[in-house]
């Protein structure tokens, strides 16, 4: 299996702070969906008291897993660091991304 797709948004919220939102869609070798995925990010902001943060979700029956994530930092980048899930193979190098950098300014 592998990342097929990463891409989010945000929202800048009333009291300043940032709401990320970023979708990863994991496909099989056949490039069909896979459900059930666990896959495991990094997030990492800018000018934050909180630099990074290690954040995990499962992919839905459409094979997407979905990060919500808030911050008072204006702009995050964030990383695929592993996709795992029984009788299944992670293969970074089939990845078509692996990441995303949002900048909310």
């Amino acid at each position: 299996m592998y990342i097929a797709d990463v891409h989010g948004t945000y929202i800048i919220n009333l009291n300043g702070t940032v709401t990320y939102t970023v979708w990863v869609t994991i496909k099989d070798i056949n490039g069909n969906v896979v459900p059930g995925a666990r896959v495991m990010n990094q997030a990492i902001f800018g000018l934050d008291t909180k630099p990074t943060v290690n954040l995990t979700a499962t992919t839905n029956e459409n094979g997407i897993a979905t990060f919500v994530v808030g911050s008072t930092s204006h702009w995050m980048f964030m990383s695929v660091e592993n996709v795992i899930k029984l009788g299944y193979t992670y293969l970074e190098e089939l990845n078509l991304e692996d990441g995303i950098e949002i900048s909310a300014w």
